[in-house]
């Protein structure tokens, strides 16, 4: 079985682009046309733009928007993810036994309160907790899914 935000990570990045190809389309216009004047210098509305560009740019990567692809096995759990970032964010991964996984916590953290789950596995050496892992672009559907995933490996 295969969970993945794929949809939902394509949106964000097609509404990501969207917005700032017009607001780049509206500083370019302001510079070198008199299209957009409203008794005020054109230079001030480059600059309004930018902040403005500057303020949603800043809002969209504070969602810390993660990938995520969990892909389960008769015996082991896959889960890839990598942040979303301006630049190119690192891939990760982590694969385990389900009768490794020892337990997991869900918080709430961050600006818009998107829901982390944090993985705890057992190893030779004890526990390990991993990072966590953001699932706040997941559909309702998609979490409930992978929390069942999560359960039935832990009642085991």
């Amino acid at each position: 079985m295969e969970i993945s935000n794929s949809n939902q990570i394509i949106k964000y990045k097609l509404i990501l682009r969207s917005i700032t190809f017009l607001f780049l389309v509206l500083i370019i216009l302001s510079v070198f046309t008199d299209l957009i004047t409203f008794n005020l210098q054109k230079y001030y509305y480059t600059a309004i733009f930018t902040a403005l560009l500057l303020i949603f740019e800043i809002l969209m990567f504070a969602k810390n928007a993660t990938y995520v692809l969990l892909t389960e096995d008769y015996d082991t759990i896959i889960i890839k993810y990598y942040k979303l970032k301006l630049f190119k964010g690192d891939k990760k991964s982590i694969i385990f036994n389900k009768e490794d996984l020892y337990k997991y916590k869900i918080n709430k953290k961050g600006l818009y309160k998107h829901a982390y789950i944090t993985l705890f596995v057992k190893t030779k050496n004890g526990i390990a907790k991993y990072e966590p892992i953001n699932i706040g672009m997941f559909k309702q559907n998609d979490v409930n899914n992978l929390l069942s995933i999560f359960d039935k490996s832990i009642k085991k």
